[in-house]
């Protein structure tokens, strides 16, 4: 538990600050102060820790052996979507965005796919959500999954064990992430390796490796991943974060090499994503007028939509394409538009020079 005077001083210095969502009132923790992780919450019924950022390793073997303590490690697939932490607060359920606020469009879905008898225990779920939501690519086989890939207990203060996690995910009817296996750092050299390059061949995003108490995570993410990353992102290329393109790059051709796959073929893939998908961008941006993204969700709620909206940066800005009815629930289109990415692409186009 945080001490008041941690708080105040934390509020002070604008590190933290008091909201309110719905009934809830509560203190966020903007970024990290002292020992408190950013992300961290206080509310009616106590102290929810913010998630720890998770080390990445480059290569597998070394890694590993750098990184987790004892033989044993656990793999499961790391999901691309956006991190969630699930708390039951004042006898309601709430979802934590990665920063620490009450996510009304996630707070939603999760009431709707939870069972409430996982809080029959005081633990705080963090998990990922896919699907139909403001951030992920769009689904058409379901709306929205949330996978849960840790358990916190509230009153131990650390989180459970790899196989105490998984009887309560169980006992509880939650989705798990998917689970691939236990392995020997000492003696499964081989099939960690074959482990990594199926979930490569799969196009899944990566794995992520935990040791048996869950003290020691490290996520390891494949280039076919990272290409595909970088493809989606690059026509927003002056939105997106310092070193965002240099990590994705750094990463695939340290794997590409350890894994001796064709470094023509995946040079080929990375160029297509750069140059392929830079000028499909452009073309969006003569032909339309601004670059962006378009994603759907269902709200039974108008008000999530409003909420939405109040907490999208300056960068980006929401306009809605389409909006109908289907029983209770509202359909609602809309793009995210790269206003950054829009006004500096323009100029350039424009014939705007700039001194290096």
């Amino acid at each position: 538990m945080v001490d008041s005077e941690t708080v105040r001083k934390a509020m002070e210095k604008g590190v933290a600050e008091k909201r309110k969502f719905e009934s809830l009132e509560y203190v966020r923790f903007r970024g990290p102060f002292r020992a408190v992780e950013r992300g961290s919450v206080i509310a009616e019924d106590g102290f929810f820790p913010g998630f720890p950022h998770i080390k990445r390793i480059f290569t597998l073997e070394k890694g590993l052996a750098r990184n987790i303590e004892g033989d044993a490690v656990f793999a499961e697939e790391k999901i691309d979507g956006y991190n969630l932490r699930a708390i039951w607060s004042g006898g309601a359920l709430y979802a934590l965005s990665r920063g620490g606020i009450v996510d009304a469009f996630s707070t939603e879905k999760l009431r709707e796919i939870v069972p409430k008898k996982a809080f029959r225990e005081r633990v705080m779920l963090c998990g990922e959500m896919i699907g139909n939501t403001p951030y992920t690519k769009p689904a058409k086989n379901f709306d929205v999954k949330y996978f849960v890939f840790d358990i916190y207990d509230l009153e131990d203060g650390e989180f459970m064990p790899q196989d105490e996690k998984r009887a309560f995910i169980k006992a509880n009817g939650l989705e798990s992430v998917p689970q691939l296996g236990k392995f020997s750092k000492a003696a499964d050299g081989k099939r960690l390796r074959e482990l990594a390059l199926n979930v490569n061949k799969a196009r899944k995003e990566g794995i992520v490796f935990k040791s048996e108490s869950r003290e020691q995570v490290v996520k390891y993410v494949n280039p076919n991943a990272d290409i595909e990353d970088v493809g989606n992102s690059i026509k927003q290329i002056f939105d997106m974060p310092t070193g965002h393109f240099n990590q994705r790059m750094l990463r695939s051709g340290i794997f590409v090499r350890e894994y001796g796959l064709d470094q023509k073929a995946y040079g080929k893939e990375m160029g297509k994503a750069i140059y392929g998908k830079f000028c499909e961008g452009l073309r969006m941006l003569e032909s339309e007028g601004e670059i962006y993204d378009e994603f759907e969700i269902r709200v039974k709620n108008p008000a999530v939509w409003d909420e939405l909206k109040s907490h999208m940066g300056k960068e980006v800005k929401l306009r809605v394409v389409s909006q109908k009815q289907d029983g209770e629930r509202t359909i609602i289109r809309f793009r995210k538009i790269y206003v950054k990415s829009t006004k500096k692409l323009r100029e350039f186009l424009g014939g705007k020079g700039i001194t290096d």
